[in-house]
């Protein structure tokens, strides 16, 4: 079940973006990266620095995470 505020997005758009910029076919400025997950600089950053740290798994929802991917994710 879905949590009722998750944005519905065609196919699971945003998690292919971020396989496609983790497996090199779209670019991205890294800063991290492990075999749980990796973080690169935001096209569309906030701040200076605006850092995106995504797990290598593909999952629709956050909350669809195992707990130690997501302590991992907040360790870096």
């Amino acid at each position: 079940m879905s949590p009722p505020f998750a944005l519905v997005l065609k196919e699971s758009a945003v998690s292919s973006l971020f396989t496609k910029i983790i497996e090199g076919e779209l670019p991205g400025h890294f800063v991290w990266k492990d075999p749980v997950c990796v973080a690169f600089l935001s096209i569309g950053p906030l701040q200076s620095g605006h850092t995106l740290v995504v797990p290598r798994a593909e999952v629709d929802y956050w909350l669809d995470l195992d707990p130690d991917t997501v302590a991992h994710l907040a360790r870096v």
